[in-house]
């Protein structure tokens, strides 16, 4: 799941973006399989901003 929420000024060009991900939160099966991370939720919170 991701959230976010962009921010744009139009006068000054300068784009910002808020993001929130939440990886896997709803899953209840987990199945090991050989080169792939192991089972858990992650979560990301970050600021992007382009001037």
């Amino acid at each position: 799941m991701v959230l976010s929420h962009k921010i744009k000024l139009a006068q000054s060009g300068f784009d910002m973006e808020l993001f929130a991900r939440l990886d896997n939160l709803t899953d209840t099966f987990v199945e090991p399989q050989l080169g792939l991370p192991s089972a858990g939720r992650s979560f990301k919170l970050g600021l992007k901003a382009v001037f």
